[in-house]
């Protein structure tokens, strides 16, 4: 196999000029920086922590199988396998580098000596699994350098060359879609690449490959960059968040590492502040509003914070608190990722509760890329959130959206939100279903197509649906080519309100509304949040319009115009105030194969007349709304 690579390989490039590169190893910790590491290990008690559950993590990787390289999973694809390989480099070397145990570093070589030889390809057709094996192996070569044969290197070197480097020129080459996109595709395909490039780029037989991909990846990553402007948000949701910036972290990081001007990403509007869509988007149970294809925890979103702390200096306080916060310290090395590894890489002791207490408690988040408002720099309000206080974890919260069906891995699901009252989640997100669904990634409603998935209609999310029905979701969906962002909002009076009504108008949408309009509201003391909408018809009203929201794990008892939540302990009042004659059900959530299954989750639905009117629903915690 290496001779086949070689020659290969010699079709391919020519002899480079001399590239000047730091010795091995020099992506993302030096070995000065590794010194300070150990010291801080040796005297913080959350990175002892975070080191114990790394090295326990590491010595189970040590007799773990080798990854398959057949392509698997609802994608068909070598993501997976990838990710496994990006954990064992990571972990595995650090490990290697930080106590000198030539056990880690054995390992490592014989987990990239496998994805060499034994990989047809790295799947270049998802280039998401070229670009983040190729990430993996630049971090085992250069951080376990010192212990690689000749023969060793140059297998590696070779594969890396053949089925990383020269996969990306080609897709270069050939206009490949995610280079100057906007979303995740972009930082991760370019990121991983060009981590690659500095971990090989003093390879003589590889220089012309490596300073060309260098030179593309740069070209295209200031377009996903801009994704984060104004203020730090991401259009695609809190996990797409945390894969994008995850590799914005690790070129920005590679890239400061050899000296080189880094103020292109650093001073990019809304980098500096992204951590705090992070911060904003998690609610006092710890679960974060997880709208569009994400889920409600983490674990990349607060290695993230650690390291965008070390990043900013000014926002080093606010971000290393509160990722310390998080529960992620104790339980990092529990999943096979490599979120001990990124935690250490970025480790800062700095911050107290009063960095985090400082925060405004509401505000909103605008998005100017992902067809939001692709030509504003100032974007606008997409998603707001409202909260009575940063150090309680019974407090109250609510985060909201406005509707976009085109931004990337969004659902139809304008005027959403997830509540939190009491350390109990009340009103659900469902999240992503599978990816292998035949047209998941598609923009349509019809059958088989993304929209007609319970998960990503309008039915299956927590705002209103005109003659609805939960057999047929891509039936009563909103306007999949309009926007509706948050058209007002008051920190002070602590309400905000969504012109939803394009959503429910226009060519393509089943219903012709003239006005449609939700608000949300808490009281002064945080005891009661309210949900008000308002519609209206010009003519042909709809029969029916029906209030939703989704809950999970919780009995649910109906008495006339209220219904009584009980999840644990705790119990929540759901009070209609405005309408006399409505209908309110607790329906099961029971979805057929081969989407995802739906155990556990119910939906709260309140139906009324279609007619134009007005529907108000008031939650209260423990007692019934006081009117």
């Amino acid at each position: 196999m290496a001779v086949l690579f070689a020659l290969c390989l010699s079709l391919l490039v020519t002899q480079g000029v001399s590239n000047k590169l730091p010795p091995h190893p020099r992506l993302i910790l030096t070995n000065s920086a590794l010194k300070t590491l150990n010291d801080t290990i040796n005297t913080d008690e959350y990175a002892k922590q975070a080191y114990k559950n790394m090295y326990a993590h590491g010595v189970d990787l040590l007799t773990k199988q080798l990854v398959d390289c057949h392509r698997s999973g609802v994608e068909d694809s070598l993501l997976s396998q990838a990710r496994d390989t990006l954990d064992r480099t990571y972990t595995l070397a650090l490990l290697y580098r930080l106590t000198g145990e030539t056990r880690f570093a054995s390992r490592a070589v014989v987990d990239m000596m496998n994805v060499a030889l034994n990989c047809s390809d790295w799947n270049p057709s998802h280039f998401l699994d070229t670009a983040e094996m190729t990430h993996a192996v630049a971090i085992g070569y250069d951080w376990v350098y010192d212990t690689l044969t000749s023969q060793q290197k140059e297998i590696i070197e070779n594969a890396t060359a053949v089925m990383g480097f020269q996969a990306g020129i080609t897709a270069y080459k050939t206009g490949a879609w995610w280079a100057n996109a906007d979303i995740n595709w972009n930082l991760v395909c370019n990121g991983g690449l060009l981590v690659g490039t500095i971990g090989f780029g003093d390879v003589p037989a590889l220089m012309n490959m490596t300073n060309y991909v260098k030179e593309q990846a740069l070209y295209g990553f200031p377009k996903a960059v801009a994704t984060y402007a104004p203020g730090g948000g991401w259009p695609e949701g809190l996990i797409y968040w945390g894969y994008a910036t995850k590799y914005l972290l690790a070129a920005t990081t590679t890239l400061q590492g050899l000296g080189e001007d880094v103020s292109w990403i650093t001073k990019a509007p809304g980098v500096q502040e992204t951590g705090l869509f992070r911060i904003y988007g998690t609610g006092p149970t710890e679960d974060m509003f997880n709208f569009g294809d994400s889920d409600p925890d983490s674990f990349d979103a607060d290695a993230n914070l650690m390291r965008l702390a070390k990043l900013f200096p000014t926002m080093s306080k606010l971000y290393s608190y509160t990722s310390r916060e998080h529960t992620i310290m104790s339980e990092c090395g529990s999943a096979d990722v490599e979120t001990c590894a990124l935690l250490l890489l970025g480790y800062s002791a700095d911050g107290t509760a009063g960095d985090l207490k400082a925060l405004p408690l509401s505000r909103t988040f605008n998005f100017s890329t992902n067809s939001w408002t692709a030509n504003s720099t100032e974007g606008v309000p997409a998603v707001g959130v409202m909260r009575s206080a940063w150090d309680n974890e019974n407090a109250s919260f609510v985060m909201f959206k406005g509707g976009n069906g085109e931004a990337n891995h969004n659902d139809l699901d304008g005027g959403t939100f997830v509540l939190d009252m009491g350390g109990i989640r009340w009103a659900f997100d469902m999240g992503a279903d599978s990816y292998g669904l035949k047209g998941y990634f598609s923009k349509g409603s019809k059958e088989g197509e993304r929209y007609s998935y319970y998960r990503k209609s309008t039915i299956g999310h927590n705002t209103l649906t005109f003659d609805g029905w939960d057999g047929h979701p891509g039936g009563c969906n909103q306007n999949a080519l309009e926007i509706a962002p948050i058209t007002s909002f008051s920190a002070e009076n602590l309400e905000a309100t969504i012109d939803m009504t394009k959503l429910y108008s226009g060519a393509n949408s089943h219903v012709q509304a003239s006005k449609v309009i939700r608000s949300f509201s808490f009281d002064k003391a945080f005891d009661e949040f309210r949900v008000h909408d308002e519609w209206g018809f010009d003519n042909n009203s709809p029969s029916n319009a029906t209030w939703a929201m989704h809950l999970f794990n919780t009995e649910a008892v109906v008495k006339g115009n209220e219904v009584l939540l009980t999840r644990g302990d705790k119990q929540l009042y759901v009070t209609v105030t405005t309408q006399e004659e409505a209908k309110i059900q607790v329906i099961p959530i029971n979805l057929a194969k081969p989407q995802n299954p739906s155990t556990g989750y119910s939906k709260l639905t309140i139906t009324v007349s279609g007619k134009s009117q007005t529907l108000s629903v008031c939650m209260s915690l423990g007692k019934s709304c006081s009117s």
